[in-house]
């Protein structure tokens, strides 16, 4: 087998893990038509067994109803796309990536400015926060 040089073993990778995105999809998506009817089946199950069993009883059934319901809405939650990544968080993996390279550097983050200092000194400022510009902080 010949040897694979680096853009072969990286081309390799992507391909791969798109791949693998795909076939993750594909399951999710599968879960997610029968979802609706599972969680209405487990709700009536547990209505049905609040009415029938004990206490002792409706509470190991109550548990296996709540994990499964709340799993199944994490899946629709993530396959409506809910899950998008907070742009500070990319932010400060980029800083954290570029501190990695070169253990020289110290990375200072403030509410305005971003300083870099290593032997050559550098300083970003702006009028307005440094995340979000002029546009408001979303309120969370």
């Amino acid at each position: 087998m010949p040897e694979l040089n680096q853009q072969q073993i990286n081309k390799k990778k992507a391909e791969r893990l798109l791949a693998q995105r795909i076939l993750k999809d594909k399951a999710m998506y599968v879960v997610s038509l029968g979802a609706l009817p599972v969680i209405l089946l487990c709700i009536l199950a547990l209505i049905f067994s609040a009415m029938h069993l004990e206490a002792e009883s409706l509470a190991v059934i109550s548990g296996v109803v709540s994990s499964v319901v709340i799993s199944l809405i994490t899946i629709l939650s993530s396959l409506s796309g809910a899950d998008k990544p907070d742009p500070l968080v990319e932010i400060c993996k980029d800083l954290i990536s570029h501190m990695m390279e070169d253990s020289s550097k110290e990375i200072i983050l403030d509410d305005k400015s971003v300083r870099i200092q290593n032997k050559h000194s550098k300083m970003v400022s702006g009028n307005g926060d440094l995340i979000w510009g002029k546009d408001k902080k979303p309120k969370k």
